[in-house]
């Protein structure tokens, strides 16, 4: 994809799904809005809707080199917000099909921390990029079909007690659902007079 002069892309959802999509949209479009629907805190601190935020989170070998391609030093960053690098192998002890697994040295280290903290740092990265935007305490209510294809989202916005006081529509030559189990896609397209995507079950 080379990159779209004067193009918007919108990025349903800043979670980690969120923030990875927009920056890799940040190299194909001049502009990316990342749409939240809670408060954003600049702080590792939980959200209403983070999913398993009160969990150990770990970055595996092969997710922590993809991480790495697109925010260069990352786990030495991590690590200095006292994230935990180690041979994952080695360090976690396994639980599996009624047993615990022996340790070995497996050479693949990964990264442990708190969900929280790694959106943080995550989010601080993105939002440094300066094509990306954040716009929290706002949920996409459904899209806007122009000529037989998505051309926006309608949004509105809440207050601090969860009040809608504000109603918007945003133009967007592409739009990306990262909103996870909350997500409405396949309502909105079949409100638009689409079928519904083809499902998936792994």
């Amino acid at each position: 994809m080379n990159p779209m002069s004067g193009s918007r892309a919108v990025v349903i959802g800043a979670s980690m799904g969120g923030l990875l999509a927009a920056r890799v949209l940040s190299n194909h479009f001049k502009e990316v809005i990342l749409i939240e629907k809670d408060v954003v805190e600049d702080s590792p601190v939980v959200r209403r809707g983070q999913s398993q935020a009160e969990h150990l989170h770990g970055i595996l070998a092969k997710g922590l080199n993809i991480f790495e391609s697109y925010f260069p030093e990352l786990t030495q960053e991590l690590v200095e917000n006292d994230a935990t690098y180690e041979d994952m192998g080695a360090a976690i002890r396994w639980y599996q099909f009624g047993g615990y697994r022996k340790n070995f040295e497996s050479g693949l280290w990964g990264v442990t921390l708190s969900r929280p903290l790694l959106e943080y740092i995550m989010r601080r990265r993105v939002l440094g990029i300066p094509a990306i935007k954040l716009v929290d305490r706002t949920s996409v209510d459904r899209l806007r079909f122009e000529n037989g294809k998505v051309a926006g989202v309608q949004t509105s916005t809440t207050d601090s007690s969860q009040i809608k006081y504000k109603e918007s529509e945003l133009r967007a030559d592409l739009v990306v659902d990262c909103s996870g189990r909350s997500g409405r896609s396949t309502r909105w397209l079949l409100d638009g007079g689409y079928d519904a995507p083809q499902k998936s079950e792994i």
